[in-house]
């Protein structure tokens, strides 16, 4: 998926005939929101500061407005979140 990775994920999501599943990196996930491939995210955040680190996603010249559809908790502070990605 090196070459084109949005045009291989188009292709998954267009032969899947439903809902797609794709766990990935900053870069991957910025393309793929670059190019409105992404429906959903989904965030999972532990409870533990690090003091850097690099961004979620990187700059892709627009802003996401998102939509929160469910959060969760458990009981060791780790904090789960979906969110639907408003076109």
């Amino acid at each position: 998926m090196r070459e084109n990775p949005a045009a291989r994920v188009a292709e998954i999501v267009a032969s899947a005939g439903g809902d797609v599943l794709l766990l990935a990196g900053p870069r991957l996930t910025g393309e793929l929101l670059a190019h409105g491939l992404v429906d959903e995210m989904l965030f999972i955040v532990g409870p533990v500061l690090l003091g850097a680190g690099r961004p979620v996603i990187p700059d892709i010249g627009r802003e996401i407005e998102l939509r929160l559809l469910d959060a969760g908790t458990y009981p060791q502070g780790t904090l789960i979140t979906r969110y639907a990605i408003d076109r």
